[in-house]
């Protein structure tokens, strides 16, 4: 408990003065240990992400097949099915997104 009393203590910035040549001036001062040193660092896969982002392109593309089916509406423009295309474009969007950056390198 007392260390990570200690290394929360860390964390928090200690102000000190330091002349300059106009006036004084509060420099912020880190310690260079602090919480982050006994917070376990996980290696997480970049394939999970990759998948879990694909899941989400593929969620948006059955939801866009799925109520053009049911409605009979293909259009993302119109004004009464904007909610639904919303939901739509955030789906794919970050599909997208997350599958180019969660990508294989190389």
């Amino acid at each position: 408990m007392a260390g990570l009393l200690q290394a929360f203590l860390g964390v928090i910035p200690r102000c000190r003065l330091a002349f300059t040549r106009s006036a004084f001036q509060r420099v912020k001062v880190f310690r260079r240990w602090g919480f982050a040193r006994i917070v376990a660092e996980v290696a997480f896969p970049r394939a999970v992400a990759f998948w879990f982002y694909f899941l989400a392109f593929l969620a948006g593309v059955v939801f866009y097949l799925s109520w053009g089916l049911t409605y009979g509406s293909w259009n993302l423009l119109r004004p009464e099915w904007v909610g639904a295309y919303a939901v739509t474009v955030v789906l794919v969007g970050f599909g997208l997104v997350g599958m180019l950056l969660y990508r294989k390198p190389g």
